[in-house]
């Protein structure tokens, strides 16, 4: 999968897209959930792909639409083809990588949430003190 004719963006290697790439947009995301895609080089990649493959997209779409011959409306169509098979691919990549960052979320929230659970009275008390204004005999 390098740079071909249609533009593969010169990228060797699996590619696909993060589940909020195509509602909000690349790089958008969730709102402030994960990391920016500027500080995400992986994910920054395949936003990168993504845009170039939709900018190769429409134009073999634009240019199918007007064929100087059949015989070149035949080429592009096979060129859109490939093109349209490697987007997928990016955005499948994508919404995976996003999908496993997630995860990796709500497993460290499950393990906040448990750790919490089992230290409710602690933080039930130290909250109280702190909205009466009592003193803490055990804080530093």
């Amino acid at each position: 999968m390098g740079g071909g004719r249609f533009g593969g963006g010169g990228m060797g290697g699996r590619m696909g897209e993060g589940a909020m790439g195509g509602r909000f947009g690349p790089g958008m995301g969730m709102g402030g959930m994960g990391m920016m895609r500027s500080e995400d080089p992986e994910m920054a990649k395949l936003d990168q792909a993504d845009m170039e493959l939709e900018t190769a997209t429409n134009q073999l779409a634009e240019q199918y639409r007007h064929p100087s011959s059949e015989e070149d409306k035949k080429k592009l169509r096979e060129g859109l083809t490939d093109v349209v098979e490697k987007h997928f691919q990016v955005r499948q990549e994508r919404r995976q990588l996003e999908l496993k960052r997630l995860e990796k979320q709500l497993d460290h929230l499950r393990g906040v949430i448990e750790k919490r659970t089992a230290g409710k009275d602690a933080i039930i008390k130290g909250r109280m003190t702190q909205l009466l204004g009592e003193q803490d005999d055990l804080s530093f």
